[in-house]
């Protein structure tokens, strides 16, 4: 019997790499690693559906449901891995609305990882990959006006804002803004 805590449970999800990070499915095996990596206070403040505490658990969950969303074609939800390494830094999602060939992304990246670049080097795969592999036309992506460093990973990915959606989303009981970005890919 295959341990399914060393083998990824999401087969249709592509590998992706570059020069310092490998972007592969999730495995069971990696849910250790997420929930000491989620739970910090600066986490939860800087993303909306990130809850500190993180609860003990959830990660295993929330890794088993990546398989059938990209079976259904709903999204792909990548591990940011050290390619020397492979440990797991943090995650990059791309969920998908095919009918209008859009995706948008979702990523968080464990607090000693900030700031070295990690994300701007992971999401760019993610966006080639969108275009090329799966034909979108739109990569768009929403972060908090207070999450800066969010708005320049989107900016150097070449996402151009497009506007702020006043009291879009709840966080903590209270309305807040949403900034939004994207890149379109030339026709």
């Amino acid at each position: 019997m295959k341990d399914s805590s060393a083998s990824p449970l999401q087969p249709t999800i592509p590998t992706l790499e570059t020069e310092r990070l490998r972007l592969r499915a999730f495995m069971l095996g990696d849910a250790p690693s997420i929930e000491r990596l989620l739970d910090t206070p600066e986490i939860s403040r800087t993303t909306l559906n990130l809850a500190y505490p993180y609860p003990a658990g959830i990660a295993e969950r929330w890794i088993r449901s990546h398989g059938p969303s990209a079976e259904a074609g709903t999204g792909i939800t990548w591990a940011i891995t050290l390619r020397e390494t492979g440990d797991v830094l943090g995650a990059v999602s791309l969920d998908t609305v095919n009918e209008h060939r859009r995706g948008a992304l979702g990523y968080w990246l464990g607090v000693s990882y900030w700031n070295h670049g990690y994300m701007t080097e992971a999401i760019a795969p993610v966006i080639a990959f969108a275009f090329a592999d799966l034909d979108y036309v739109r990569v768009e992506a929403r972060h908090l006006p207070t999450n800066v460093a969010s708005g320049r990973v989107m900016e150097k990915a070449g996402m151009a804002h497009e506007g702020t959606l006043r009291s879009y989303v709840l966080k903590d009981g209270l309305p807040v803004d949403i900034t939004m970005r994207a890149i379109v890919r030339a026709l």
